[in-house]
């Protein structure tokens, strides 16, 4: 993983390791084959060990860095709107053709901070289960994968 890659519409802050083996290599697979304008930057901010309360904030501090006033920030949390292929494409093309980019953020191993969470302007889950962080970033990767496929017609998704 880089940070930042390209200069697409569309970003993912992830939390957590920069690098570990299969899951980030298919992560990274998965973000190369994503075409506009579904293509996407990754931007990565270290996660702090086990600090509790405290780290978090200072995770969020870091994520909310890279995060415009304009942007279109969706915070991936549990508590989020859990989609369907299709209805998440439908989500997603809508905002990617309005005026704000779109950011998607990913908590590390502690989860996501109240002051990132109260800045998002949607909530998405992958899924009621809790997931460990490196699958949360290849679910979300193949998703955005997946929806860039139906737009174009391709194979790859079928209902």
């Amino acid at each position: 993983m880089k940070s930042p890659v390209g200069g697409g519409r569309v970003r993912v802050i992830t939390i957590g390791r920069a690098s570990g083996g299969e899951w980030a290599a298919a992560a990274e697979a998965y973000r190369r084959r994503t075409r506009p304008p579904w293509a996407w930057d990754w931007v990565v901010v270290p996660a702090k060990s086990h600090g509790g309360p405290a780290a978090r904030r200072q995770e969020a501090a870091a994520a909310l860095g890279h995060v415009r006033p304009t942007d279109f920030l969706i915070a991936l949390d549990e508590r989020g709107r859990q989609w369907t292929t299709r209805e998440l494409h439908r989500w997603l093309s809508g905002l990617l053709a309005g005026p704000r980019p779109l950011v998607l953020v990913i908590g590390g191993p502690d989860g996501l901070d109240g002051s990132l969470t109260a800045r998002a302007d949607a909530a998405w889950s992958l899924s009621s289960l809790t997931w460990p962080h490196e699958l949360a970033i290849l679910m979300v990767a193949e998703q955005l994968y997946r929806v860039s496929t139906v737009d174009r017609g391709h194979p790859y998704h079928r209902d």
